[in-house]
């Protein structure tokens, strides 16, 4: 799948959404490894005090119990198709100011960029 594709599809809803955007002070943190990983990112999460994360299902049991997350989405609902893949980025868009991407490739970073988050942080390694 061209990411680079349907980010150009997108485009002009994300730059018309962009005009009315307004500051939210949300961040979400996009961790999809497993569960080593997730509890690497917790200090993040901690600083963050409260955010929402893309996560697998694998770690959604520990994530369900981490009082900082207010909102869990699991990546394994939205990455299945095309139709999930959009829908998901219309409804991220414009939600948050702060975006975190612990775990770049693809599908990840198409993610990202559909958010319009005026903060944008990529870790490649940790």
């Amino acid at each position: 799948m061209s990411y680079v594709f349907l980010l150009i599809l997108l485009f002009p809803v994300k730059l018309i959404r962009k005009l009315f955007r307004k500051d939210t002070g949300k961040n979400l943190v996009i961790q999809t490894a497993k569960i080593g990983d997730f509890i690497n990112a917790t200090p993040l999460l901690a600083w963050l005090q409260k955010s929402d994360v893309l996560i697998s299902r694998s770690v959604g049991a520990l994530a369900k119990h981490d009082e900082t997350i207010e909102q869990i989405y699991f990546i394994e609902q939205h990455k299945r198709n095309l139709w999930r893949k959009l829908c998901f980025a219309c409804r991220i868009m414009n939600r948050y100011d702060n975006v975190y991407l612990l775990q770049p490739n693809s599908v990840y970073l198409f993610f990202a960029a559909v958010c319009n988050a005026k903060n944008k942080q990529f870790l490649s390694i940790y």
